[in-house]
């Protein structure tokens, strides 16, 4: 599970690695999984190598990072569970991606045959 957020020149004034950074280390980004605070891992600052006009017709340069986590087969058990995910600004929610609900199907069943 992770999200993947983006910035560009075009929208968010940042040109260079160094900027990115800057502007990156005012966001947070909080996990929830069935209710409870997931720990989570934060990629360092990228370029975007693809096209940035996808992000923004306006955009030519970009940079991106990831926050998420790898969770081993057994973190999760067979059945229903949700996940949320917040982005913070200075400590003020920028964006809520609501409640999502994903089903883990047992061993030899659904999507794990």
């Amino acid at each position: 599970m992770f999200v993947n957020l983006a910035m560009v020149d075009s929208l968010d004034n940042v040109h260079t690695i160094d900027e990115a950074r800057r502007a990156f280390q005012s966001l947070n980004v909080t996990y929830e999984l069935d209710g409870a605070p997931l720990a989570v891992r934060v990629t360092p600052v990228q370029p975007v190598l693809d096209d940035v006009t996808l992000l923004d017709p306006n955009a030519t340069v970009g940079f991106r990072q990831r926050t998420g986590a790898i969770l081993a087969p057994e973190a999760l058990s067979v059945g229903s569970h949700t996940e949320q995910v917040r982005v913070f600004e200075n400590g003020i929610l920028l964006f809520d991606l609501g409640l999502v609900t994903f089903y883990v199907d047992a061993a030899g069943t659904g999507a794990c045959l």
